[in-house]
């Protein structure tokens, strides 16, 4: 018995002392899960199409189309109303019905840059470094699923996000990230889910958002139905329609 307990105890030491990994370690794992490097460079464009459930008993078709470099368009249809958001890289817009009577509005400059750090489609992490980010690994969390690597990420243009990395998977399970509301800053969790290989592509095909800690309530879903990938985009698709105007204040 003394003899296990000390066998025991050895390893126990062995495992204490192991180096544990780096941010570039994780990150290098994570870009092989999602198809290698050469893969992701290779992706041009993306069109991703399925359906949007923004509260329970709502749905609606949902569209996401991302090209080169840093175009970006969003279109969702809700009780008969078609929703438009985009980017052509530079300039931010959308189209609402409820918002100045449904013509072209250019977003304001905090909306706009959002919008374009989600436009880049192979995600902050694929070349960080070159990219001007900044990436630290902070913990290793218990979730659901398994334990995960929680990245911040400080993207070049100042915001913040936290990135979660499935440890055993290297597949991308959620990510975090501060938002103001009514209520004041609040954290939305969007988390991903049912991954599969599109042309040597990882891709999720559930994605689902909310506040964290509300327990599903006002949680999004989104369940992606196809995804083409080098798919033929119009650049016109993502320009801002002549005459769009900035979008107007909300009242004090």
């Amino acid at each position: 018995m003394i003899a296990r307990l000390a066998a025991a105890a050895a390893l126990l030491s062995v495992a204490s002392t192991a180096p544990a990994q780096t941010v570039d370690e994780i990150v290098a794992r994570y870009v092989t899960t999602r198809g290698g490097l050469e893969r992701i460079h290779s992706v041009q464009s993306l069109r991703m199409t399925g359906t949007l459930s923004p509260a329970p008993g709502e749905r609606g078709p949902f569209r996401l189309e991302i090209k080169r470099p840093g175009r970006m368009r969003v279109e969702m249809i809700l009780q008969g109303t078609t929703l438009t958001q985009a980017t052509d890289g530079t300039t931010a817009w959308m189209i609402a019905p409820m918002l100045a009577g449904g013509a072209a509005v250019l977003l304001p400059p905090d909306e706009g840059q959002s919008l374009r750090d989600q436009a880049d489609m192979e995600g902050p992490l694929v070349d960080w470094k070159a990219k001007g980010h900044q990436v630290e690994l902070v913990s290793r969390d218990k979730r659901p699923g398994g334990d995960a690597f929680r990245l911040k990420v400080r993207l070049k243009s100042g915001d913040v996000r936290y990135v979660l990395i499935d440890a055993a998977t290297y597949r991308q399970v959620a990510e975090e990230g501060e938002r103001p509301s009514p209520r004041g800053l609040v954290t939305i969790e969007t988390r991903l889910s049912d991954h599969r290989v599109v042309e040597g592509l990882l891709v999720p095909f559930v994605v689902e958002i909310g506040m964290k800690g509300n327990d599903g309530d006002e949680e999004q879903k989104i369940l992606f139905e196809k995804v083409e990938v080098n798919v033929a985009l119009d650049d016109a698709r993502f320009a801002a329609p002549a005459g769009a105007k900035p979008a107007p204040r909300p009242p004090n």
